[in-house]
């Protein structure tokens, strides 16, 4: 099979091989409870649970310490815990923290199995090992189904707990033992979206209740709110129900151009701040007056011939990263203004092309991107202060495209944002996949050693040996 991966993981994370293949996305349910503790006030190393006194289990961390040269010092600090989890101590009062996967030491061995599946039995049997903390999976194969499952290890909490007051997502009372969960709710209580009518499935870090469109989805009543299944959905999600959902046949042409689609839908964050900013009073004639005017004519696309886009990248992206990150929005006003700024010091104008500003950078290479926070063409970038520009870190990375015939046969093309020699400047792969990635095209992936070996450049033996240095 082919796919991505992270340096150090002996296996495929995601892709795809010659029966079946998968993605996946982050996904966030209610998994870590924090129980506050009643501290004995005469031996603050007991806590109360079920009306009486417990001893915290106390051990010795020994921290070593380098100070300068050979000079070093072990530094002491106690470790606690409670029957709940480790405990923290604070000037607040102390809590003992519970989560998913805590002593789980099967992580890779799920992983393995979904590497070995060859059908979609075999793959929701990898999943029903419940040994990954948390992650979405989109999957396909090539007998035709599509699944999204919210897997998660969701722990088996007290039922009628939330009805009764307790609040999962806040503090947990620590004093009954009847609300420290002890096991996960299982493979059948995980949401999920088979083969749904519509015909596709998809996440783009939103709820799975809105995996498809019309019947086939998991409905929220069927669900306790003790799972803390998330409900939002991002604008890419939003732009994704909008282009597949209105579309009844869709081509391999279609999948590739919605894939890099790069707007805002009207009901996105990055919208409403933009429209929020035209409600403003600025005086007459101003640079910030003159602002209002591009976001007016603003189609809330992200294109690199966009003219419109900078100004309202450079407004939008705090409120949509501050949303991500559950942070307080900041001030509409200020962010605004700090644009208006921003173009014009660094570009002498509000309305430079968006591929002028947005750049892929590798080394002293450079090219102009199209894309933005959360749009499904997903550019995150950090400004550079000596030159204004905003030079791409994080969104999209590894793209695959993966097709099997009507005779089973898989084919697949992918890109990576860089190159396969990501550390090594010296090679000829630390960037040449760059300047198709910015173009979003992909390469062919070679699929058995017949090709692959045509396409090879040097070789390279691990582990010592005969064989040529290179890549």
């Amino acid at each position: 099979m082919a796919g991505a991966t992270f340096p150090g993981a002996p296996i495929i994370l995601l892709g795809a091989g010659p029966n079946l293949g998968w993605g996946s996305t982050v996904n966030k349910p209610d998994l870590i409870d924090v129980y506050e503790l009643t501290i004995n006030p005469e031996n603050d190393n007991q806590y109360w649970l079920d009306g009486a006194w417990y001893d915290l289990k106390v051990r010795d961390a020994a921290i070593d310490v380098t100070f300068f040269g050979p000079i070093r010092w072990t530094f002491h600090e106690p470790l606690y815990a409670s029957v709940h989890g480790p405990v923290l101590k604070t000037k607040t009062g102390a809590f003992a923290i519970r989560w998913a996967g805590m002593d789980e030491m099967r992580t890779l061995e799920e992983m393995i199995a979904l590497n070995k599946a060859q059908d979609q039995n075999q793959f929701e049997a990898a999943l029903a090992m419940e040994a990954m903390p948390s992650i979405n999976y989109v999957y396909a194969d090539k007998a035709g189904n599509v699944a999204h499952y919210y897997n998660a290890m969701f722990p088996k909490r007290r039922e009628g707990a939330d009805e009764a007051g307790v609040d999962w997502r806040g503090l947990v009372p620590g004093d009954r033992s009847d609300l420290i969960w002890h096991d996960y709710l299982g493979f059948a209580a995980m949401p999920r979206t088979v083969n749904p009518e519509a015909g596709f499935v998809y996440n783009a870090n939103n709820t799975p209740y809105e995996a498809s469109v019309g019947a086939g989805q998991p409905v929220a009543a069927d669900f306790p709110a003790s799972m803390g299944i998330e409900t939002g959905m991002t604008n890419r999600a939003l732009r994704i129900r909008a282009l597949f959902g209105a579309d009844t046949s869709i081509s391999r042409d279609d999948l590739h151009r919605y894939k890099y689609d790069n707007s805002y839908d009207p009901a996105s964050i990055a919208a409403k701040a933009t429209q929020a900013v035209l409600a403003l009073e600025f005086e007459p004639g101003s640079d910030l007056a003159a602002g209002q005017e591009i976001l007016r004519r603003w189609d809330r696309s992200t294109h690199a011939d966009s003219h419109e886009a900078a100004l309202a990248v450079l407004t939008a992206a705090p409120f949509v990263v501050a949303d991500m990150r559950g942070e307080p929005a900041p001030d509409l006003r200020q962010t605004y203004a700090d644009a208006v700024a921003h173009l014009q010091k660094h570009f002498d104008r509000l309305d430079p092309e968006w591929g002028t500003v947005n750049r892929l950078m590798r080394g002293d290479k450079s090219w102009p991107m199209s894309g933005a926070p959360d749009v499904l063409r997903a550019v995150y970038g950090e400004i550079q202060d000596d030159t204004g520009l905003v030079k791409d870190v994080a969104g999209d990375c590894y793209i695959m495209f993966a097709e099997w015939a009507a005779d089973g046969t898989l084919s697949a093309r992918s890109i990576h944002n860089f190159g396969s020699a990501t550390l090594d400047a010296t090679s000829p792969h630390f960037d040449d996949q760059a300047p198709l990635f910015a173009a979003e095209q992909e390469r062919v992936l070679p699929l058995d050693m017949a090709l692959l070996e045509a396409q090879k450049t040097a070789d390279r033996r691990i582990g010592g040996g005969g064989g040529r240095s290179g890549n």
